[in-house]
């Protein structure tokens, strides 16, 4: 698959978030209980969250990936237990869309990090993932998925 990529300028946006370190390779099985663990608390809190804005932040992706799974939230969260404030993060990215399944998304990742290299630009964090579509709703050769880089 091709990839678009662009520039652009993005909100730094409140979130809840749940921090985990899991084996490199899919973190499917990891990000599904964090994910609930963070809706039972906003639920309990009366928050609303925006499940438009589900995302994964890739904080470190070798030996093992440590990995930020959160919501957007209109306001920051007080911690409670594994779920944490933090933030969806913004500024000047690098991004691109991948469409497919999740387990070839990666390959957005790769293409992102080729940019990077030709253009000569430095990411300042790892790479983020925000689930556009429901995969319990949308065919699974279907799901968007936006990733991007925070720029230096």
């Amino acid at each position: 698959m091709a990839y678009d990529i662009s520039v652009e300028n993005r909100e730094t946006l409140p979130a809840a978030i749940v921090r985990f370190t899991a084996p490199a390779g899919p973190v499917a099985q990891f990000l599904g209980p964090a994910y609930g663990e963070i809706g039972a608390y906003l639920h309990e809190l009366g928050v609303e969250h925006d499940d438009r804005l589900v995302f994964a932040r890739f904080l470190r992706l070798e030996p093992d990936m440590e990995v930020e799974a959160g919501f957007t939230v209109p306001n920051p969260i007080a911690p409670r237990g594994r779920v944490l404030p933090g933030i969806l993060p913004g500024g000047e990215v690098a991004s691109t869309v991948h469409v497919g399944p999740y387990a070839t998304l990666p390959a957005a990742t790769t293409a992102l990090r080729a940019w990077l290299a030709v253009n000569g630009r430095e990411p300042s964090g790892g790479p983020v993932e925000v689930y556009v579509d429901d995969p319990g709703a949308v065919p699974e050769s279907e799901l968007r998925t936006e990733v991007f880089y925070p720029l230096k």
